[in-house]
């Protein structure tokens, strides 16, 4: 029998884009690039593998292949996945931005046709991605842990920011479906 893998948290129907320097010079200085979709009908799945995110792109076709250059373990606060601009409004390309390294980013091109989803799709998968609910407002067990990490001892902290507690700490324990110290 064939072995899927874990179940996807969110899966979205979408393609992978090549990624190349701007043709045009005064572009490519600015910081351009040329996006171009990859035909493949594939998707994007956030899946959990040992209590981790793995954000991964699969064909939507036999043999449902993972492409292992874009399989990556992402922690809440790591990356976003949003849309972003082409230059053309009726372009659906979507990019997923390492927040540590501005280079690593991977562009998707939504291939769903009803596109009125895109934009909720968008936002349900970051928000899953980042240990967010939608709308929710809450930190994020990422920026809970570098907040913590900034007031370790010889760190400076950041003004405004909450101190380190045994409250904060359940927090990130709660978090990570973990019992709290205690």
């Amino acid at each position: 029998m064939f072995n899927a893998g874990p179940e996807p948290v969110v899966a979205i129907k979408a393609g992978k884009c090549t990624v190349e320097p701007h043709p045009d010079e005064e572009k490519r200085k600015a910081g351009k690039f040329w996006i171009t979709p990859v035909k493949d009908r594939g998707e994007v799945v956030l899946v959990k593998k040992d209590d981790i995110n793995h954000f991964q792109w699969r064909q939507r076709e036999m043999p449902y292949a993972v492409d292992p250059a874009i399989d990556h373990m992402v922690f809440p606060g790591d990356a976003t996945f949003e849309k972003t601009s082409t230059g053309r409004d009726e372009d659906r390309v979507y990019i997923l931005q390492f927040k540590a390294n501005d280079t690593r980013r991977f562009f998707f091109w939504m291939q769903d046709k009803d596109e009125t989803e895109d934009e909720d799709l968008a936002k349900k998968l970051d928000a899953a991605m980042n240990g967010t609910t939608e709308g929710e407002g809450g930190t994020s067990l990422g920026a809970t842990l570098r907040g913590l990490q900034q007031q370790a001892p010889g760190a400076e902290a950041d003004a405004g920011a909450a101190p380190l507690s045994l409250s904060n700490l359940q927090d990130v324990f709660s978090n990570m479906n973990m019992p709290a110290p205690g």
